[in-house]
Order: C-alpha cells, then structure tokens, then sequence
C-alpha cells in the first residue's frame, strides 16, 4: 500500500476537498502527498481550496512525509516541476516542502529537491516581473491567472519579499507592505494581466481600482502582520516555515457555464442564478467576474484570537465569534488599541461586494460566505463615512456553507485562513435593481 494521499482523482467538486482532510486525518504522521501537475476540475474555488490542504498537510505530518510527483524519470525533473510551479497548487506545494521535506518521484526511487528548489527560485523570480521604460511589468501569459505568493523560509529576501508588496524602509532596514496608494497601481497592473478581454473598459477597471486596492492591502497586511507568528506563549515566535498570497483571475462565460463550474455548491449556485448577472434571457450570453483570494498559513483566526489551540470543547459559535470580532468593529486577530484602529477587513471587503459581490472564507473548523446580492450592503442614510454595519447584522448575513443558513457546520480544521471573493465584471447594479432582486428571491 502507498504512503501517500493521491489527490488526483478525488476532488472533482469543491465540496470533495473534505474528503481529503478526512483522509490525512486517519493517517500517520508521516503519510506523504502525491501531486498531480494539473487540476483537472474546473469548479470555481478548487485551485486555492487545495492549496488551504497543502498547508494543512504540511502542519499536521513531520518531516518524514514526502512530496511525490509525477516525474518519471531524471529527464523529465525540468519540464514537470517547471510546469507544477507555473500552477497555484504546485507553486505553494514545492515552496513549503522544500524547507524540510524530500520531493520525490511516484514511488520514491529518487529524490531531486535541489533541482525543485532551483526550478522554484527561478519561478519566483519570473514572478518580479520585468522592467520595461522605467516601470515593472508582469512577466506573465496574458489573460491568465495571477499569484504573487511569498515563502517566509526562503533565504533571497526579494524573493522572500516580493517588491509588488514590499518595500524597503532604509531606515529601520526592515521590509513593510506597500501603501495603499501602491496596492491600487497594483490592482491596475493585475487587470491588465488578466482580463485581456476587456481591457479597453478602462473606467470599469478605474472604478474598481479605490475599493479592490484597498482591499488587497488591508488584507495582505493582515497576514503579514499576524499569520506569521504563532498564539498564546508563541506570539511572538515566527514560523519557521509559512506562506501567503494573492490569487487573481477572471471568469468568463454563460449562465450554464457558471451553472456547471459551481455544480455541487448551493451558496455560487444560487449567486450565479442571480438574474441581474444574466439579463439575456438566452444562456449563451456571457459575462465575467473576478476572483481574489487571500491564502496564509498562520494560525487562523479564533486561535490567534483567543491565544489558545482550538479544541472539541470550543463550541462552533464561539469559534465563529472570533472571526467576526478579528474582521469587524476596526478589529484584527491582534486586540492591542493599535490593531483595533487599523483593521477593517470586513467594511473593506462590504465596500466592494457592495449589492453584486460574494465574499467566503474558511478557516480552522468553518467555512461561511455571505452574498451581497441577496445582503446588500448599503449605508445610505448613514452619516458617518466610516460606517460599519453592526455585530449582530453582520452575523445574521454570514451563512454556513453547507446549511446556507446560520446554522454551523462543522469542517475538518484547515490551517490558516483563505479568504475568496467574486464580483462581476459586467454588471451596474442600481437600488431599483437591487429592490427587484429582494422580491424575486
């Protein structure tokens, strides 16, 4: 018997994902991972879901446990590895493995976890981009998708640090994340990597550039500042082996497309059901929507919260508490005054889902989301510009994933958070819209 999870033939749907947390779960600690070079599956959100599993099985086995791929021979390392790190999946797996574990062929008759190394630094390095009439450009395949992932146990720190969300402070010689000036220029950049089909819709992507900039560094910063350390007595500990990242790409396509990429998943069923997205009655219109997601692999929300592993004992509605409370009313997983005046990852996020968008995470033993078409978000009439919808209005719109109500369900632990968010690229909603919408639904 082999002595790995193969994960090549199991998720065809996002939802199947959780039988391969069964699986590592009833395994030894020393169980390996056997890693496909492609997905096969094209469901929406499997690409950054089983990159939430890699980091799972790298926390949860010890370093006996090998990565093993489909090289088949010492010709074929190059242009396999190469081809896993030009993928999500391959990328985050070769970069956390190649701190202590052995990559390995199938059936372990040889290692080359140099040669991946190399093959990974090379990558990263495609990753800077590439300077052109005094300004860095992406170095990417236009139209597809995009990740900007940073390995904190690499040893090159501009690949450690990548410069599209780092700079230099010469002063305290320590990197810090861009500003969010920078972050909006960045989202710009991004739109004209992926979503080469629209590109000369320059004042939707001007529009989105305020409010989706702010929230890749309000959420970018969050992981920097707190998935990189510890909880409890390890606070203040960093990892010493942990990612995080940015995953962007655009979806195009008809409605029995969108019907079909989210088969098996209720809540994006129903989201791209909505009629505002598909107006033409005949399903063979198109249209295209965004995908953001923010992967870490620190210690995720409620543990970081309540400075304690998280145990059976802690109730589901407790554990959700704590991610509300570390998202909302300006709080983050830290709850120092400083953190409590700077995060606002939730007003952020409701900023751009506004009345079209869709916002999901899954962290530890919860996966929830929220869809602002059926929960707008709208502080009109609300004086303050700085308005936040209140703790228990936030709570009652956040669904569980699998009861789409607010009743939880519990998921098997997942290390660190992965935050994903839709928005559609072709849509202008208005209130009457908007209205329509809530009596149709």
């Amino acid at each position: 018997m082999s002595n790995y999870i193969n994960f090549d033939k199991i998720p065809q749907r996002l939802e199947d994902i959780e039988d391969l947390y069964s699986i590592l779960y009833n395994s030894e600690k020393n169980v390996g991972l056997l890693l496909p070079t492609n997905i096969k599956s094209s469901q929406l959100g499997i690409k950054t879901s089983l990159c939430q599993f890699i980091n799972t099985w790298y926390r949860y086995t010890n370093d006996q446990a090998s990565l093993h791929t489909y090289v088949n021979n010492e010709k074929d390392i190059e242009l396999q590895i190469t081809n896993l790190c030009d993928q999500f999946h391959g990328l985050v797996a070769i970069g956390m493995a190649m701190s202590k574990r052995k990559i390995v062929n199938k059936t372990k008759t040889f290692e080359f976890t140099q040669k991946a190394k190399k093959i990974l630094t090379e990558r990263l390095k495609k990753m800077q981009g590439v300077e052109r009439d005094g300004r860095f450009i992406f170095d990417e395949k236009l139209g597809r998708p995009l990740m900007l992932v940073c390995f904190d146990h690499l040893a090159i720190d501009e690949l450690k640090f990548l410069h599209w969300l780092y700079e230099f402070d010469f002063k305290e010689r320590a990197y810090s994340v861009r500003n969010v000036r920078y972050f909006r220029n960045l989202f710009l950049r991004i739109s004209q990597s992926i979503w080469i089909q629209r590109i000369s819709e320059t004042k939707k992507i001007e529009s989105l550039k305020i409010t989706v900039g702010g929230i890749l560094e309000e959420l970018f910063k969050n992981t920097h500042d707190w998935a990189r350390t510890g909880f409890g007595a390890n606070e203040d500990v960093f990892f010493e082996t942990n990612m995080r990242g940015i995953f962007t790409e655009v979806h195009s396509g008809s409605k029995t497309h969108f019907q079909e990429i989210c088969k098996g998943s209720p809540p994006l069923e129903t989201y791209f059901n909505h009629p505002i997205f598909f107006q033409n009655t005949k399903n063979e219109a198109k249209s295209s929507f965004l995908e953001i997601s923010i992967l870490d692999s620190g210690s995720g929300f409620s543990q970081k919260k309540s400075k304690e592993k998280l145990t059976k004992d802690k109730s589901l509605n407790k554990e959700f508490d704590d991610i509300i409370d570390c998202l909302a009313k300006y709080e983050s997983s830290a709850t120092s005054i400083e953190s409590r005046l700077r995060g606002r990852g939730l007003k952020e996020v409701a900023d751009l889902c506004g009345k079209v968008g869709f916002f999901k995470i899954r962290t530890s033993r919860l996966c929830v989301y929220r869809d602002f078409v059926l929960n707008p978000y709208n502080p009109s009439g609300i004086m303050s510009s700085e308005y936040i919808e209140e703790i228990k209005t936030i709570k009652s719109y956040i669904k569980d994933w699998i009861n789409c109500n607010e009743t939880l369900t519990e998921f098997h632990f997942a290390e660190g958070s992965l935050i994903t968010i839709y928005y559609p690229l072709d849509t202008d909603i208005t209130d009457a819209d908007s209205d329509q919408l809530k009596l149709q639904f």
